[in-house]
């Protein structure tokens, strides 16, 4: 009887090991499944440090204006003709809400003030409904206190983001496309010059993390500090935006 026992035990110990190890296997095939991508610059409600803008728009019902956004961030509404502004959009592209600003041909905006910087790094997660509009759209702007406008992000009949440093500008080799492109990261970075030697660059990725930059510009002509910031909307037919970050140092793989 006992050799039949320690037969028996030998003959299933190859079995009771492989079955360990495809349990092992499978627990490792979820970790990854599950496993995303670390944030490395976090932006949720209450989690902004080091940000000199960092909008959610998860906070405020419609009826506001100045609209007291995420981190008790005040935005203030400029509504063109028959347009819209929508702080509470509930087909949002992140969380709960996103702001939507839809134009009728003039320009629609919301714009915050913050402390003047010679260098800014910037994020916008934005969904065009025509990502190649008849002109050229600006869809965000930053100003001095003038004000006049010295950096602008733009898309372009031909599809391209461009960013404007003064009369200088750097463009994406990524395209948006003819009506509703999907949701879309827009990174750039914009710094003040002395004379036509600002600089700038600009990326478009589909994801939240920050890959390289596509195109880069040393003649930007702006030569003065920012110290606000406008998303807007005129010829798109309504641009969808949420996670609104300015850094004054790069922005990397942002958190969801």
């Amino acid at each position: 009887m006992k050799k039949l026992c320690i037969i028996t035990l030998f003959l299933l110990l190859p079995a009771w090991c492989f079955a360990g190890s495809l349990q092992e296997k499978h627990r490792s095939v979820i970790a990854k499944k599950n496993a995303v991508v670390a944030c490395t610059d976090a932006n949720p409600v209450g989690n902004c440090t080091g940000f000199v803008v960092c909008a959610n728009w998860e906070t405020t019902a419609e009826a506001c204006d100045p609209c007291s956004e995420d981190n008790s961030e005040s935005w203030d509404k400029t509504i063109g003709g028959t347009g819209t502004i929508t702080v509470d959009y509930g087909t949002a592209l992140r969380g709960l809400q996103s702001l939507q600003i839809v134009s009728d041909g003039t320009t629609s905006s919301i714009a915050k003030t913050f402390s003047a910087q010679g260098t800014l790094y910037g994020v916008i997660k934005v969904k065009l409904a025509d990502g190649r509009p008849a002109s050229t759209n600006a869809i965000l702007t930053i100003s001095n206190d003038v004000p006049a406008i010295i950096y602008q992000v733009s898309v372009v009949a031909a599809g391209n983001v461009r960013v404007y440093n003064g009369t200088g500008f750097s463009a994406s080799t990524t395209t948006l496309a003819d009506g509703d492109t999907g949701a879309r990261y827009i990174w750039f970075y914009v710094s003040k010059g002395t004379g036509a030697d600002g600089t700038m660059g600009v990326a478009i990725t589909e994801t939240r993390t920050f890959t390289a930059w596509e195109d880069e510009d040393t003649s930007g002509t702006s030569t003065t500090d920012a110290v606000s910031v406008a998303l807007k909307d005129r010829y798109s037919g309504g641009v969808v935006f949420d996670q609104v970050l300015l850094k004054i140092t790069a922005i990397g793989t942002v958190c969801e």
